[in-house]
């Protein structure tokens, strides 16, 4: 999440942020997810963009069109947030709109252990996993005794992959990951 404080001023009391999505009557689905670590107190400078990262979890959420919203608590023990902040899209109950999402019902991918197929056509590898075990990612490198593996850019979102040959990597390893 990118955040930037429009206000004109520092919050002078400790607050918990929170995200959280709301349907279209303003009420939160599922639960909020507490941003551990964030202190809007002392890094949150007027005018400063902020960089956080969070994991939010939708498991429990119908699918449906939502409002992803973060919210400034002074008590993680409250149901609404109470601070109030320079920012504009604050909504009836205290939450601050950051985008509207769509979600979809998708199944988790599977957790099971799966192989790599691989195929060679012209200069390219192409590597293969069951559909459903999108979700996973393929991950490469250049020596089998290092730890170093580096993840192939856009794996996360599908089971196929085409890999140009390198002349002059005269090995290369792939694992996929969970």
């Amino acid at each position: 999440m990118n955040w930037t404080n429009q206000g004109v001023t520092y919050l002078y009391e400790p607050c918990s942020v929170a995200m959280a999505l709301l349907d279209a009557g303003n009420n939160v689905v599922g639960n909020k997810s507490w941003l551990s670590g964030v202190n809007p107190r002392l890094n949150w400078a007027p005018g400063q963009p902020i960089a956080v990262s969070s994991y939010m979890s939708f498991d429990s959420v119908p699918a449906g069109t939502y409002q992803l919203v973060v919210g400034l608590f002074s008590s993680t023990n409250q149901a609404q947030p109470d601070f109030m902040i320079g920012n504009q899209g604050r909504t009836a109950n205290g939450w601050y709109v950051i985008t509207n999402i769509s979600l979809d019902n998708v199944a988790p991918p599977a957790t099971n252990a799966t192989s790599i197929t691989a195929a060679l056509i012209g200069s390219h590898l192409i590597l293969s996993w069951p559909a459903d075990h999108i979700g996973w990612t393929l991950q490469t490198q250049t020596n089998v005794l290092a730890t170093n593996w580096v993840v192939i850019p856009n794996s996360l979102t599908t089971n196929r992959m085409y890999i140009s040959i390198s002349p002059t990597n005269p090995a290369a390893f792939f694992q996929l990951k969970y």
